[in-house]
C-alpha cells in the first residue's frame, strides 16, 4: 500500500507505478493532485475502466475524479483504495483466484476463449469492473486496505478488521471455510484494537495495540507460525508472545514481523537459490533475523523480504 505523503514529498511531481508481490497484471499510479490512474493487461477486467481492454499508458479512472484518494493496494487481479473520508472502494476479480490463474494461463494461447469466459463470469456478478464502494456497518471508517489474491482486508480507524473474498482455506478469518465471503465481514480478534494487518497468498496476519500477533488461513508451509495446519479463525502466535510486535508483513507463503525495538522475525516458506535443503527448509515458527542495527522499514514480496536498518543499510 502506498501513501500519498511519500509520493508528494518529492521536490518535483512524480508518477509512481504500484504492484503487489503477487505478480499483478495491472498497475495503479498517483499524481500529486491526486488522480487515480491505471494501466496494464485488461483481459481480467482488473483495471477499473469498465471493460477488458489493455491500457498501455497510465490513464485516469473517470469514476474516481471526484474522490480524494488517500492510499491504494493492488492484488493479483483486483485493486482497492481508500479516500480521505475513510471510504473503501474495490474493482476487478475480487473473489475467485482459480479463475484468475486459469485465465492468465489460457490468455497466452486462447485470448478469444478468455474473452468469452470474462463475459460469462461478469454475467454471474463475479467482476466489479469499475470502483465499487464497500459498505461497512455503524459508519466505520477505513484507514488501511490490503488486496491479495481474491482477498481484501480492511482495517478501520476504530481498530476493527473486516474481510471479503475467497475463503477456501479460511483466509477470511471468520471461523469457517467456504467459497467466498461477501459483503465485508467483521473478524473477531481477542484483545486490544488492531494496529496493523497483512495478507499473503491465502493467509492473513494482524497485530494488536499491545503487540500481540494473530494469524489465520492456509498454513502448509509454516506461514502461520505454529505448524503446518490451516486455521479458519485468528490464532495468537505464541512464539512471539511478549515481543511487543509493531508491524507485520506477508509474502506468497511466508510472513514476517518487526518489534518495537526493531527486531525482525521471519517464518514460512524459506528457500535459498539452490532450493530446499536440510538447513534451509520451511520455518514453521518465527526465527529472529540477526541484523547490525534495528530494522526501520521492511517490505515482503512474493518470495523474499527486503528491509532497511537504522544505519540506512538495505
Amino acid at each position: 500500500m502506498v501513501s500519498l505523503r511519500s509520493l508528494t514529498a518529492c521536490r518535483r511531481p512524480a508518477l509512481a507505478a504500484v504492484r503487489t508481490a503477487a505478480l499483478s497484471t495491472q498497475a495503479a499510479s498517483f499524481s500529486p493532485s491526486p488522480i487515480l490512474l491505471s494501466y496494464g493487461d485488461g483481459f481480467l477486467g482488473a483495471l477499473g475502466t469498465g471493460g477488458y481492454e489493455d491500457v498501455l499508458t497510465p490513464t485516469p479512472l473517470p469514476t474516481t475524479t471526484n474522490l480524494s484518494v488517500k492510499e491504494i493496494s493492488v492484488g493479483w487481479a483486483h485493486a482497492g483504495f481508500i479516500t480521505n473520508g475513510g471510504d473503501a472502494y474495490i474493482y476487478g476479480r475480487t473473489h475467485s483466484f482459480r479463475d484468475v490463474i486459469r485465465s492468465t494461463n489460457m490468455q497466452r494461447v486462447l485470448p478469444k476463449l478468455v474473452w468469452w469466459m470474462n463475459s460469462f463470469t461478469r454475467a454471474r456478478g463475479v467482476d466489479t469492473l469499475e470502483p465499487a464502494l464497500l459498505e461497512l456497518p455503524d459508519g466505520e471508517r477505513v484507514k488501511k486496505i490490503v488486496c491479495s489474491t481474491a482477498l481484501t482486508f480492511l482495517l478501520t480507524e476504530s481498530g476493527k478488521l473486516f474481510t471479503l473474498g475467497a475463503n477456501g482455506y479460511g483466509q477470511c478469518g471468520i471461523g469457517e471455510e467456504g467459497v467466498s465471503v461477501q459483503p465485508p465481514t467483521h473478524v473477531n480478534i481477542d484483545g486490544d484494537e488492531i494496529v496493523d494487518i497483512a495478507a499473503g497468498y491465502q493467509h492473513g496476519l494482524a497485530v494488536t495495540k499491545n503487540g500481540t500477533v494473530f494469524s489465520w488461513g492456509k498454513g502448509e508451509r509454516g506461514q502461520l507460525g505454529f505448524g503446518t495446519g490451516n486455521a479458519d479463525a485468528p490464532q495468537e502466535l505464541i512464539a512471539l508472545k511478549g515481543k511487543k510486535i509493531a508491524k507485520v508483513g506477508a509474502g506468497f507463503n511466508h510472513s514476517c514481523a518487526v518489534s518495537e525495538d526493531g527486531e525482525l522475525y521471519l517464518w514460512g516458506k524459506l528457500l535459498n537459490p539452490k532450493g530446499k535443503t536440510e538447513s534451509n527448509g520451511d520455518q514453521i515458527t518465527p526465527r529472529l533475523v540477526r541484523t547490525s542495527d534495528a530494522v526501520k522499514l521492511f517490505k515482503c514480496s512474493q518470495f523474499h523480504t527486503t528491509f532497511i536498518t537504522g544505519e540506512c543499510r538495505l
